[in-house]
């Protein structure tokens, strides 16, 4: 390595070499170590060991090799996933998302989900299904789509009776 005492060079080519005159230059890395010095002086190493310890003897515990082991079969997995593809898929999804409002939705959704955090707080979920178990056995075996279709002919003709005419009539 080159040495500035070993060459006889004028001060200012010293300086443009080596960023100070040689003399200068111990002074200078002093004066940009002492606020580190500072900084460091001021850590209690002890307590800081004492911190580390209970983490340190964690990590000791843990078993390497059986993570690795458990880690490998994912990783496998995760190699044979075509990232282009899914990204291709991904993307109009993440474009159409950036059209929804998400601040209206949440404001919407909010009183919602407020209200169904208070039913289900006050209902019993377990006596509920335990007390709908038997309806809903029973509903198994009927034929909902049979009851659907004898049902519209009755309800195309309840369209068709004029209700606000008949309130009309019985209201003076």
């Amino acid at each position: 390595m080159l040495e500035p005492s070993s060459l006889s060079l004028h001060p200012r080519v010293s300086t443009v070499l080596w960023g100070c005159s040689w003399s200068n230059r111990p002074k200078k890395i002093i004066g940009q170590l002492t606020p580190l010095l500072d900084i460091l002086g001021e850590i209690d190493v002890k307590d800081l060991i004492e911190k580390l310890k209970p983490v340190l003897d964690a990590i000791a515990q843990i078993d390497v090799k059986n993570v690795v082991e458990k880690l490998l079969p994912l990783i496998d997995t995760l190699t044979q996933i075509d990232l282009s593809t899914l990204v291709q898929k991904i993307i109009p999804v993440i474009n159409a998302l950036t059209e929804v409002d998400i601040t209206q939705l949440v404001k919407k959704l909010v009183p919602i989900i407020h209200a169904l955090a208070i039913l289900i707080y006050k209902v019993d979920i377990v006596g509920l299904f335990n007390t709908a178990k038997p309806l809903l056995d029973d509903l198994a075996g009927v034929d909902l789509t049979g009851i659907v279709d004898a049902l519209k002919p009755v309800l195309d003709a309840l369209k068709k009776i004029d209700v606000q005419g008949i309130v009309d009539k019985l209201l003076p």
